[in-house]
């Protein structure tokens, strides 16, 4: 029987809840392995769920966003050769303008990502437990901040971006999703539920993403929801972000020790874990740096952010 072009006895059909996938790459070349986008996905084949990854092509319309599920051929006994039925996906644009829940809230998408894959075993960190409180925080700073007249102040999470290929004569090429890049944004105007908006030729300013996840500031037209800024002289710089986080980590971890324990220091020790770290507390601590470096794509930055983990004991496995 014949699925989706290829011949073979041992494919099947299938739901597929999509895990993590990485948006059309905007320069990516048609041909090789260089700039395609991985798609991960949680598929249950007849022996209970399992994880499968695959590096594709994408149409540039067509994006996989987490929590979404999507139909699938795959042999059960190769799992990661897996084809998804591209017939289903529909437009970004269109989904952006249908409001899609998983567009207009990623903190509850990657919640249910999280509860899905504990279900069957395997463990996906969550949300940092102090998000949702730096949110808070913005949305009462954008109740109360004056804003230009016709606009209205809101604050902004980047739902999914696409990311561009950077060549450099100095090192490896990289993605990078700083720039002029197509972008689906969550904007929340206190008060209001939180809706999803497609930008062609988003840019995100260098160097300032939102690694807290207290979200963006922004402000938007009374009369047009889709007209929206972002005030990026008003986001901390990105490293001044991965300090404080890497502080209150750490303030957190030590106060979670038994009474009477050595407190953590605050400063970078030379080698180690810092004193008093329990496996817990230095498992939550990299959890949350795991965290932290999803939202960087930029080399540069990552390097310096994974030194200062390791610097304070955390241990960081990637290069």
């Amino acid at each position: 029987m014949a699925l989706f072009g290829k011949k073979t006895d041992n494919r099947m059909r299938v739901d597929a809840l999509v895990i993590e996938a990485d948006p059309p790459v905007h320069n990516a070349p048609p041909f090789g392995n260089v700039g395609r986008s991985e798609v991960r996905i949680l598929v249950d084949a007849g022996s209970g769920g399992v994880e499968a990854v695959k590096l594709f092509h994408l149409n540039r319309h067509q994006w996989l966003i987490p929590g979404m599920r999507v139909p699938v051929t795959l042999d059960p006994a190769k799992p990661n050769d897996f084809d998804v039925d591209w017939t289903a996906v529909p437009e970004i644009e269109e989904r952006a303008a249908a409001n899609d829940p998983l567009l207009a809230d990623p903190v509850t998408r990657r919640a249910n990502v999280v509860a899905a894959m504990r279900a069957v075993g395997i463990n996906l960190p969550g949300p940092n437990a102090t998000a949702a409180d730096k949110f808070a925080k913005s949305l009462a700073d954008a109740s109360s901040l004056p804003a230009p007249a016709g606009k209205r102040r809101a604050v902004v999470r980047i739902s999914s971006i696409r990311s561009r290929l950077v060549s450099e004569d100095s090192g490896p090429s990289y993605l990078s999703t700083e720039g002029r890049l197509d972008a689906v944004l969550a904007v929340t105007v206190p008060g209001q539920a939180p809706y999803a908006v497609f930008v062609k030729g988003f840019t995100k300013k260098r160097g300032r993403t939102d690694v807290l996840g207290a979200g963006y500031p922004a402000v938007v037209s009374t009369s047009d929801p889709t007209d929206v800024d972002v005030l990026w002289d008003e986001v901390p710089a990105t490293m001044d972000q991965v300090g404080q986080r890497l502080t209150e980590d750490l303030e957190a971890a030590s106060s979670r020790l038994p009474m009477g324990m050595p407190q953590l220091p605050f400063t970078a020790p030379a080698a180690g874990a810092p004193v008093g770290m329990n496996p817990d507390m230095l498992k939550m601590m990299a959890d949350n740096a795991k965290l932290s470096l999803s939202m960087i794509r930029d080399p540069n930055v990552r390097a310096a952010t994974i030194a200062q983990y390791r610097a304070a004991g955390i241990p960081i496995e990637e290069d």
